[in-house]
């Protein structure tokens, strides 16, 4: 067993270097190599000769003592304690102890279960675990019982009833990570360590203490990465919307047939394997094995996935993913026994598309651990004043008490290592990981990020490798055609520039940008931009749709100036908090009208609003909370936003405060992966001082035909502008259940569904204001596709309006 040892004060980052030496991926090679490997020994030697205070990790490998492979998922405990961890794919395994010397009890269910005390003058580098096979030979009334693996379940099923009977709490600490992987190159990451509660009377409960992840990916796809842990022993196991029948079902003996189809041992005792099947097509049920303990007629393990007769509800197309899981005896306060589940192990192929945007089918590995069981005690009041199941611990968050001393509760493999160290410094989309690989995918419109400017916009192909080109086209510029790179001259820091040219107004446009990222969420990006750009920032609509449809004859959606500027923010990223400040230095420059045909001739002009020009020096702040709605965070306040800028003295004075609430309430079918939803989102604007037009407010309204939320759907080709403002926007999607309802399947299968909309708002301007109500009614997923159709009544005046836009619900 490779050991190794490290107290919580001075060797909390000693860690992390053996997890990486370990994991081979880090260090790269040579003498830098052998250096670092050096240092890394030296720091070893000082913590192992110092005296050990507080906890101690222990952490080693267990391997078939014949084949000398590394064992997954044995279960390595403090003898005589529910301390304990399972090994992972390689065998490997962290255990954090209360001090030295400890015995550690190895168990795995084929093998001779082994006690190996550690104590620290223990070579940290020479040792293993090696499990010795063991064979249990079947006995005579096994074979010749035709219904030994019936009556066997009938005891299984017996002894769950009696434990129903005792069992009134539990609690145990968690661990889970998920990773999903697309041919083979990960792009996610996510982690999480919380306590896991559990009423008879009230039910689970989970709280997060500590987070990470590389990006939100497993968010959008309503994958948690904490709690809603299936327990497989359960009468009902929810899996993708679906209450799936267990193989303990009371009534599992007339949903399933059980066959004997080999046995094991575990120590001295014998574990028989059954095989699972369903007896009809009617049920949601599992297909596969189960292992129960002789005797104790206890389940130790499982082996299930979803038989193959199960259609899941949208967005589910696909769930072809096995399930594991292992069990082991806890005492209770009055010494009865309670069998509850050490791991959930998830692998295989699934295909989610929220919004039937067209993602691709991608590989999810998740692995969870549970340690510590404590058993009809009582629990806390503070997880059950809530009606979610999840709640997150923000104080802990913060905190990171876990993940900052490199600690991982299940070691990460090198591959998981190396993506790790990958994306913490560049996360990828959804749309960027599972999209179909074209350039030109409609979708990337809403997803990318340009060189030079934080906004979305379309994302252009690589030229070569190695250089970003850029097209526009509006009523002031023209056609503009720009080019850019970008330059990683480390894993955390870039550098990057952009050259540009138009046919109308003849400037050239140079940008030149930096951004260096430090700590686990902060950045700091400066940049230097001559260009024109929008005088009212847009939340619904970049400026490559906005291309499409000026060249298209829709019209030109913004008022533009020309701009020199100078920027520099600072900005952190906690896993629900992000922290922003930033100094803004421009001198706006007020630009002409020119007439500017596109592919259909002409596009419908108005005037463009002239700026007011002088010398502008800003300061902003903002603080947004949340992130996107998930089935885990079902409050109705999902994300806020609030941004405050001011004026330093020159020739503007004026601060201005935006905030932003997105709500997402589910209503009806809950236990759905994507139930109905009523979202919400507020819009608030207002000043003080004397505001340019170029820092007025606005609420959007459609760009052509397309119109998404948050912009009232009967506004045609403009904003509402003023130096106020306040809108209220609302959707409630009821997904497909309207159809299925109907029983119109070919909608259904097609994920079709309807969405009842609404817009209100009012801007003011000089003492006028402008006030628009609207409501509406959507075909989302518009014959397979990610298109809406939309119809929209406008209240405060008469006229129907059709438009069109994307079925995802942007946040």
């Amino acid at each position: 067993m490779d050991v190794v040892l490290v107290s919580e004060g001075g060797g909390a980052g000693l860690m992390r270097g053996w997890e990486r030496t370990q994991r081979g991926t880090l260090w790269g090679s040579g003498w830098r190599e052998t250096a670092r490997r050096a240092v890394f020994t030296v720091g070893v030697a000082l913590v192992l000769v110092g005296s050990v205070r507080g906890q101690t990790l222990v952490a080693g490998v267990v391997v078939d003592a014949e084949q000398g492979v590394g064992l997954a998922a044995a279960h390595v405990s403090v003898a005589d304690t529910t301390v304990g961890t399972i090994t992972n794919a390689e065998g490997r395994f962290v255990l954090e102890v209360r001090g030295l010397p400890v015995t550690l009890e190895v168990r795995f269910l084929g093998y001779q279960s082994q006690r190996v005390t550690v104590s620290a003058d223990d070579p940290w580098d020479r040792l293993e675990v090696r499990l010795v096979p063991s064979v249990v030979q079947l006995r005579e009334v096994i074979v010749t019982t035709d219904d030994f693996a019936e009556n066997l379940m009938r005891k299984v099923l017996a002894r769950k009833e009696r434990q129903r009977r005792q069992l009134q709490t539990t609690q145990a600490e968690g661990f889970m990570r998920l990773t999903l992987s697309d041919e083979g190159t990960i792009f996610l990451v996510a982690e999480s360590v919380y306590d896991a509660y559990w009423d008879r009377t009230q039910g689970p409960r989970e709280v997060v203490r500590s987070e990470r992840e590389t990006a939100g990916v497993h968010r959008e796809l309503g994958l948690p990465v904490a709690g809603y842990l299936p327990t497989l022993s359960d009468d009902l196991v929810p899996i993708q919307g679906l209450d799936f029948i267990g193989p303990t079902h009371p009534d599992a003996l007339n949903r399933y047939t059980f066959t004997l189809a080999g046995n094991r041992s575990l120590g001295d005792q014998t574990v028989y394997d059954l095989y699972v099947a369903p007896k009809t097509a009617l049920d949601a049920t599992f297909i596969g094995t189960l292992a129960v303990l002789d005797e104790a007629y206890a389940v130790l393990e499982v082996n299930l996935r979803p038989a193959r007769h199960v259609d899941f509800p949208p967005p589910t197309r696909a769930w072809e993913v096995f399930y594991r899981q292992q069990y082991a005896p806890f005492l209770s306060a009055d010494r009865d026994t309670a069998w509850l589940p050490l791991d959930v192990r998830l692998e295989g192929t699934a295909h989610l598309d929220p919004g039937g945007v067209g993602y691709r089918p991608f590989r999810l590995e998740q692995v969870a651990r549970l340690s510590g069981h404590r058993v009809n005690l009582s629990l806390p009041a503070a997880p059950y004043t809530l009606a979610q199941r999840v709640t997150v611990d923000t104080a802990s968050v913060l905190r990171d008490p876990l993940f900052l001393r490199g600690q991982d509760p299940v070691p990460m493999t090198p591959r998981e290592a190396a993506a790790f160290e990958r994306l913490q410094h560049g996360g990828l989309t959804l749309a960027q990981a599972l999209l179909p690989r074209s350039p030109f995918n409609a979708f990337a419109l809403f997803e990318g990020q340009r060189l030079t400017e934080e906004d979305p916009q379309f994302v252009w192909p690589l030229l070569y490798g190695l250089y970003r080109p850029e097209l526009r086209f509006n009523r002031v510029d023209g056609y503009l055609a720009a080019i850019g790179q970008t330059f990683p001259l480390s894993p955390r820091l870039q550098v990057g520039w952009q050259a540009g040219q138009a046919s109308g107004l003849r400037r050239v446009r140079y940008h030149a940008t930096g951004r260096y990222r430090w700590g686990r969420g902060g950045s700091v990006q400066a940049g230097y931009h001559v260009d024109t750009e929008p005088q009212i920032r847009s939340g619904t609509y970049p400026q490559g749709l906005n291309t499409v449809a000026s060249l298209l004859g829709a019209g030109d959606y913004y008022d533009y100036l020309w701009s020199r500027r100078a920027t520099l923010d600072v900005r952190y990223a906690f896993p629900r908090l992000r922290l922003g400040v930033g100094y803004r230095y421009a001198l706006p420059e007020s630009v002409e009208l020119e007439q500017r045909s596109g592919w259909l001739g002409p596009s419908p002009l108005r005037p463009n609003l002239p700026a007011e020009e002088g010398t502008m020096q800003t300061v902003t702040a903002s603080v947004a909370w949340g992130g996107p709605p998930t089935p885990l965070r079902t409050d109705a306040l999902n994300r806020a936003a609030l941004t405050v800028e001011h004026a330093l003295p020159g020739d503007f004075d004026f601060t201005t405060v935006h905030l932003d609430l997105d709500g997402a309430v589910p209503t009806f079918f809950r236990k759905r992966l994507r139930p109905n939803q009523l979202h919400t989102r507020l819009r608030a604007a207002t000043f003080r001082g004397d505001l340019p037009p170029q820092r007025w407010a606005a609420l959007d309204g459609t760009l052509g035909l397309f119109g998404g939320f948050g912009a009232f759907r009967s506004r045609r080709d403009r904003p509402y502008v003023g130096t106020q403002a306040l809108g209220f926007f609302w959707a409630h999607d009821f997904t497909t259940v309207p159809f299925e309802a109907v029983r119109l399947q070919p909608f259904v299968d097609a994920q079709m569904g309807l969405r009842l909309f609404g817009g209100h708002g009012t801007t003011w301007l000089g003492g006028r204001s402008q006030t628009h109500h609207e409501i509406g009614l959507s075909l989302t997923n518009l014959a397979g596709t990610p298109l809406r159709l939309d119809l929209t009544r406008r209240l405060d005046q008469p006229g129907w309006f059709f438009g069109l836009g994307l079925s995802r619900l942007r946040r």
